[in-house]
């Protein structure tokens, strides 16, 4: 993000605050990892369908 947008380091900090205030930000962890391929394989849908 900084490369291609040219933000400095506290534009990045103030971008990401502000995703933080505005969106539910789902932390990934091997639980969901876990969950994500038990869907997938119950489901037979694809490995981006069952992260949403």
């Amino acid at each position: 993000m900084i490369r291609k947008l040219k933000f400095s380091n506290s534009e990045v900090r103030e971008f990401v605050e502000s995703c933080y205030g505005r969106y539910n930000i789902i932390n990934f962890s091997e639980e969901l990892f876990i969950v994500a391929s038990k869907v997938r394989e119950n489901y037979n849908i694809s490995y981006k369908e069952t992260l949403i």
